[in-house]
């Protein structure tokens, strides 16, 4: 039946533009939040452990253990959020489906029941099969809109680094170091005045006790 068939396929293209642009904004943000507060996550696991003695003698503990449950509990909240949203598609495009069909064979009630059940069983075998892909399309796009913001993060650090990138010259004959200095803090100095050749084509090495 082409008319059917065509009234299905339009009105199955016209759900799922509109649940794509209703939920994009949606799992961008949720998507945004659940980074920022994964980030979080990972600043308080990291000064609870560089700071575990100082948080154990001013008995702070309880501090940090309260800060990581609210964070985690957000962290989880948009989880949730976003995992309701990617199962969402499946669910109301075998509703539509079923509503669709009995709509239009509710209207045409000329029909007689082997037929009408002959009919209605072709198409839903016919849209079983193609719904599990066509879900998982839906899916795909929506996590893509949720990791928008983390993909734009990577980008906007590449363009960064690619604008602050210097050419390196090519070594003419050799790379020269003088009074060269580093150090980690101002006291602790662990190079000084170091003046050191190295000549193109040469192999050189450094030689010494661990870690000096």
């Amino acid at each position: 039946n082409f008319k059917v068939t065509v009234i299905i396929f339009f009105t199955l293209a016209l759900f799922v533009y509109l649940f794509l642009s209703l939920s994009k904004n949606f799992s961008k943000q949720a998507g945004k939040k659940q980074n920022e507060c994964a980030g979080q996550i990972n600043n308080v696991l990291l000064n609870t452990y560089h700071n575990f003695i100082d948080i154990k003698l001013y008995r702070e503990g309880g501090v940090f253990q309260r800060v990581f449950s609210e964070i985690n509990s957000a962290f989880a909240n948009y989880t949730k959020k976003l995992y309701f949203i990617y199962t969402l598609p499946k669910s109301v495009l075998e509703l539509v489906i079923i509503f669709l069909l009995i709509s239009f064979f509710i209207k045409n009630q000329g029909i007689n029941l082997q037929d009408y059940i002959a009919i209605f069983g072709m198409y839903l075998i016919a849209i079983y099969r193609l719904l599990p892909s066509a879900a998982k399309l839906i899916n795909l796009k929506i996590q893509m809109s949720a990791f928008s913001f983390t993909i734009e993060a990577i980008c906007e650090l590449i363009k960064k680094k690619r604008i602050n990138k210097k050419p390196i010259k090519k070594i003419k004959s050799s790379i020269a170091f003088k009074n060269v200095s580093f150090s980690y803090h101002k006291k602790n100095v662990v190079i000084k005045n170091l003046n050191l050749t190295f000549k193109k084509n040469k192999i050189a090495c450094i030689y010494g006790k661990s870690g000096c």
